[in-house]
């Protein structure tokens, strides 16, 4: 069977509909992913802002591997005055409340970032990469290279922190990681993709 999480209810009729109409029987389709059964392999493809973050904390929380591509860098936003991440939100409709988290989200990228550095290498990842000049060959220009840097220092601390995570946990698993993206690479302006795969952990020798 595959479960869709959906946090916009609106967006979950209208999922249902088109699965009835396809005859797929097989889908199970919830606008809280707690109350999805357990599940081995969590996908996100364009996940907006926080909602891969949710999607990465969901599958750490359940032991489950993952393959995400996220979007939309800049609904990360520094909140308050204080010199700490929060989740932010710019709109009802993106990212909205996904997880509780503060940014940089791993220890290993906190000790060397503050929070107000992380937020300039969040800002170099949302550089609008597709204009009329470019068509669709933006990967050969400077404001690409720029972003997709930051785009993988922000992804990457994603990836640190799931391996924290499972490792303070004690868990029995452990994640191998990979941080990718989709060929060719002007198929998409944000394109990497976040990758855990749970393995067990090797027993201790004597």
């Amino acid at each position: 069977a595959e479960y869709m999480g959906e946090r916009k209810e609106w967006a979950c009729d209208r999922l249902l509909e088109r699965l009835e109409a396809s005859g797929i029987t097989n889908c199970l389709v919830s606008s809280d992913p707690t109350q999805l059964p357990h599940f081995h392999l969590g996908v996100g493809l364009h996940a907006c802002g926080t909602l891969t973050d949710a999607i990465v904390a969901e599958c750490v929380n359940r032991g489950a591997s993952c393959v995400v591509c996220p979007c939309c860098y800049g609904y990360l936003k520094l909140q308050d005055q204080t010199d700490s991440w929060k989740l932010g939100v710019r709109d009802g409709t993106t990212g909205d409340g996904s997880v509780s988290a503060i940014f940089p989200r791993s220890a290993s990228f906190a000790a060397a970032l503050s929070a107000s550095e992380f937020l300039e290498v969040v800002h170099g990842a949302e550089v609008s990469l597709v204009r009329p000049e470019w068509g669709w060959d933006f990967t050969q220009s400077r404001e690409y290279r720029i972003a997709s840097g930051c785009m993988r220092a922000v992804d990457s601390d994603r990836l640190c922190w799931a391996t924290e995570a499972v490792a303070a946990a004690a868990e029995s698993f452990m994640y191998l990681t990979k941080l990718t993206w989709l060929t060719p690479l002007n198929c998409s302006a944000k394109g990497n993709l976040v990758v855990l795969e749970r393995i067990r952990k090797q027993e201790s020798s004597p």
